[in-house]
């Protein structure tokens, strides 16, 4: 449609679009604007123009929106036809967006005003209403923030959320986004469940009622299709995926099981008092299936509390002190979790703890000792309900026996007291045991006796010291048994140039004098009891000089050898290699001759072979001869 008018207006207001404008425009467009032509004419550099007066009337809300003001004269343009915009998204501070004037009569009414400049009432304009029209964008194009959708599980009803960037408008609705592919079984729906936004995106939420059956596992193609708010019928923004959902069979390890607090201080309660309760939140666990129950799995609850239904610690405690412990959680499908630690702080009365036996039992230095100390309750008058609340914690003020300690029992019930005494003496101290609250505790002083140990016959070993000469090597090992580890050796009349170490019991060195000896050995045990030995004998001169001068094959018929040198004893020793030879003859102090069967055997030829000669006072002397 077009109007035109041209000429001059009458003062007053003038109807010009008595027929109306339809227009629609969506409530997420960007920039949309309504346009006219007016025609601009100045009459001068200085013509201030006049005012030309737009409003329009909002059949929806029943009110009129305006006026806009535009110039008959716009100085900073030629004259000529210029188009003319009006704002819709501030129309006299009213925003047109997602208003449908596309089957109401909403005349445009266009009012001159000629009070201004022209007392007469007119003036000359030139309007041209001609594709009056309503223009707008849409805003940048939706896009699937989620790329894939989490795996549905057996057994477990499925949910998920899509995102979509960027945010949807105000007044997005959960059916924007529809759904299909879902087995009907499920209950899935065929849009959306919720929706909700943030300032940089939009998600839905899909929920479904039933859980998927094991027939069911496998990939689903599920097609997810999401469009902006829309107006008038003409959606702006539109996106559609497929995506690929795989059903897997239950397990475990997909589930999530929280607690809210999910660790921390509880609310504290008060010894006797019912009504404590302190209730824990599994809202935010992932694919559970309820009932999600609660159970301690370490330290220990407050005596009278305990986990019920919701899950919710309650009960009426009956014991003070601030008890520590952590728990499970656990779903309709046995899967597990942990959660805690968690801390209670319960005040009130203490009961009594009474340490027994009254009075512990001597015990021998060097001997073993074992004594049981156990703890007996009795709750106040005030809370007959109260118990005992092991596990305790033993300490001690006081000396213990040297070698003794004290430890609480595998199950925590009583103290033991264990060891082996290292000295004797009367020793006094007090053995305090605190129960797990921390709070609540008993004593008792013990004195016990530690009796000196007699002492036993300690033997030392071996019996004699060997052999001694004169420049020979002494390493002789002592040993001592019968006593009570670690030893400690001395001696006395040891041959010079020996020494004995005091911790090993070695004696060791070379003799530098020939003659008798007489040496005692003493050895003292860890408890102070001692044991001695008397070694006696002879530290034999040093040996005489022997050497082996020549080996020869003897001038005689046989194979026979010619040992030659000097310092040779009768009755001396012959080793051939390592076989000793006892076949030989004594010629002189100079000269021995070997002779015999099998003398021959023993020379390889063409190997050197050694002789070695051993006199009875120990001298040596070595030779090579090669055959």
């Amino acid at each position: 449609m077009a109007w035109f008018y041209t000429d001059s207006i009458p003062a007053g207001s003038q109807d010009f679009g008595s027929n109306g404008l339809a227009f629609a425009v969506l409530n997420n467009a960007v920039g949309p604007q309504l346009s006219f032509w007016l025609y601009n004419y100045c009459e001068s550099a200085t013509d201030p123009g006049d005012t030309l007066q737009v409003l329009l009337y909002d059949n929806i809300g029943g009110v009129w929106l305006g006026p806009l003001n535009f110039n008959r004269c716009d100085s900073s343009k030629p004259n000529g036809w210029d188009e003319k915009l009006i704002d819709l998204t501030n129309v006299a501070g009213v925003d047109l967006r997602g208003k449908d004037y596309s089957a109401s009569a909403a005349p445009i009414y266009l009012v001159f005003s000629a009070g201004w400049d022209n007392p007469a009432g007119d003036k000359d304009y030139d309007i041209l209403i001609d594709d009056v029209k309503v223009t707008w964008t849409c805003p940048d194009t939706l896009a699937f923030v989620t790329e894939t959708l989490p795996p549905a599980l057996v057994g477990i009803a499925y949910t998920a959320q899509v995102k979509v960037t960027p945010a949807l408008p105000a007044g997005v609705a959960a059916t924007n986004m529809r759904i299909s592919g879902f087995p009907a079984a499920w209950g899935c729906g065929s849009t959306a469940t919720a929706v909700s936004s943030t300032t940089t995106e939009t998600t839905f939420t899909i929920t479904c009622g039933a859980a998927p059956s094991p027939t069911d596992v496998g990939v689903k193609k599920i097609k997810i299709e999401v469009d902006d708010d829309y107006a008038g019928g003409s959606r702006c923004r539109l996106i559609s995926k497929t995506f690929d959902l795989a059903v897997q069979p239950f397990d475990c390890s997909a589930v999530q099981l929280k607690a809210t607090p999910a660790s921390g201080v509880l609310p504290s309660g008060t010894a006797g008092v019912a009504g404590y309760s302190t209730a824990f939140s599994t809202a935010g666990s992932i694919n559970a299936t309820a009932p999600i129950t609660m159970s301690k799995s370490s330290g220990t609850l407050p005596p009278g509390l305990s986990f019920g239904a919701g899950p919710v610690l309650a009960g009426t405690p009956t014991n003070p002190g601030s008890f520590t412990f952590g728990a499970t959680l656990k779903d309709a499908k046995n899967c597990v979790a942990d959660v805690g630690p968690y801390t209670v702080s319960i005040g009130g009365t203490c009961g009594t703890y009474t340490l027994y036996p009254s009075a512990l039992g001597s015990g021998q230095e060097g001997v073993a000792y074992s004594a049981t100390i156990d703890v007996v309750f009795a709750a106040p008058a005030t809370i007959p309900t109260a118990v005992a609340v092991p596990p305790y914690t033993f300490t001690y003020t006081g000396t213990l026996p040297p070698g003794l300690t004290l430890a609480a029992s595998t199950d925590g019930t009583k103290a033991v007291l264990s060891g082996t005494p290292t000295a004797d003496g009367t020793y006094t101290f007090t053995v305090t045991a605190t129960d797990a609250g921390g709070v609540c505790k008993g004593s008792r002083t013990y004195t016990v006796t530690i009796n000196p140990t007699p002492c036993g016959t300690i033997t030392i070993t071996p019996a004699d010291l060997g052999s001694l000469k004169v420049g020979q090597a002494v390493n002789v090992d002592l040993d001592a048994s019968g006593g009570t580890a670690p030893y400690t050796f001395s001696a006395t009349g040891l041959p010079a140039g020996l020494s004995i170490n005091a911790s090993t019991g070695v004696i060791s060195g070379t003799p530098t004098t020939a003659g008798p000896y007489s040496v005692t050995v003493t050895v003292t045990d860890a408890l102070g009891c001692t044991g001695t030995k008397t070694y006696t004998g002879t530290v034999a001169p040093a040996s005489q000089p022997v050497s082996i001068t020549s080996i020869e094959k003897a001038p005689v018929y046989g194979f026979k050898l010619d040992v030659k040198g000097s310092g040779f004893q009768s009755g001396l020793t012959v080793k051939i290699g390592s076989t000793t030879w006892t076949n030989y003859v004594y010629k002189s102090s100079s000269w021995i001759r070997l002779r015999g069967t099998g003398l021959k055997a023993l020379f390889p030829k063409g190997v050197p072979v050694t002789i070695t000669v051993t006199n009875p006072d120990g001298g040596v002397a070595t030779g090579t001869y090669t055959r």
